[in-house]
């Protein structure tokens, strides 16, 4: 998990460089839970800024698009206070 965390730190030094909120933004937990869910593949907690990632048996391209799309999750509660699946959430995730 430490190397997933680093991995998502870089990113975010690359997509947002100096900005003022870059340590905020790698203010998060993260937690792969080898455990099958139907209904999803991850989640985030923005009172807690906990990722968990479920589903582990599929294929890492999709563990890290699941992933990245939890750390979007993150970063938009950390500018907006709240996150959802809105237009704004998506056009941060791209």
């Amino acid at each position: 998990m430490i190397k997933m965390k680093n991995i998502l730190c870089d990113i975010i030094d690359n997509a947002y460089g100096a900005s003022e909120k870059t340590e905020l933004y790698k203010k998060f937990y993260i937690e792969m839970i080898n455990e099958r869910r139907k209904c999803f593949h991850g989640d985030y907690n923005g009172l807690t800024h906990h990722i968990r990632i479920f589903n582990l048996y599929r294929d890492d391209n999709s563990i890290v698009a699941t992933t990245i799309h939890e750390l979007a999750h993150h970063i938009d509660m950390i500018d907006n206070g709240a996150t959802s699946h809105g237009k704004e959430f998506y056009d941060r995730f791209r």
